[in-house]
């Protein structure tokens, strides 16, 4: 199925709206098990979230999508934002066009493979324990891979192995620059990094294998 958002005829005129009673997503699962969303094209999404599965959710599926969009004006957005129990997101291909987050993943045992993501701040917020993050080809990155724990006891037991992480520090400056904003700074634009406004511990996080 293809879902067209249409942002060039459906603009964000508010962001404030975004995040006060008026937030956009393309699909919304609140709750239920074994959802499958696979072999799908998000196009022309300019939004919150495009697809969110919530905290009430297990054994969720987000496999051989496609998603493109824009943020503009320039927000706060993830294209695939999941809670919950036993997420799977596999093989699928995001092209930003300096939007923020691909994938943000909260809940616990996320399972992110296989993906090809390029265009976006960062590929991944991983605050979900119990994670594997590999296999995933990153291109056009700033900030690749964020661990954020902010949940308690901490953020533990996620690996992140065997990427590719290239990143575009070059382009995002300009980007950047364009907006009238300061690029970040260290270690927002590492490979893979911990997220400085975390607040509990980090236990037993791998990072290993990975390559630009």
């Amino acid at each position: 199925m293809t879902f067209d958002q249409n942002a060039a005829a459906n603009p964000i005129t508010n962001v404030q709206a975004l995040y006060h009673g008026q937030p956009r997503f393309v699909i919304l699962v609140s709750k239920g098990t074994g959802i499958s969303i696979t072999n799908d094209k998000f196009l022309n999404t300019n939004n919150v979230d495009t697809v969110v599965t919530g905290s009430a959710t297990g054994q969720a599926t987000i496999s051989g999508n496609q998603f493109t969009g824009v943020s503009t004006p320039w927000h706060d957005h993830s294209s695939v934002y999941t809670s919950g129990t036993g997420t799977t997101i596999t093989n699928n291909t995001f092209s930003g066009s300096y939007d923020v987050t691909a994938i943000e993943v909260h809940g616990d045992q996320a399972t992110v493979t296989g993906n090809k993501i390029s265009g976006y701040d960062r590929a991944i917020n991983v605050v979900c324990s119990d994670t594997t993050f590999s296999k995933n080809t990153v291109t056009r990155a700033l900030g690749p891979v964020d661990l954020w724990s902010v949940v308690a006891p901490g953020l533990h037991d996620v690996a992140v192995t065997g990427n590719t992480l290239r990143q575009d520090l070059t382009g995002w400056s300009r980007q950047f620059r364009s907006l009238g904003l300061p690029m970040p700074s260290a270690p927002a634009t590492q490979q893979v990094f911990r997220d400085v406004s975390s607040k509990y511990p980090f236990v037993r996080i791998t990072v290993s294998g990975n390559r630009s």
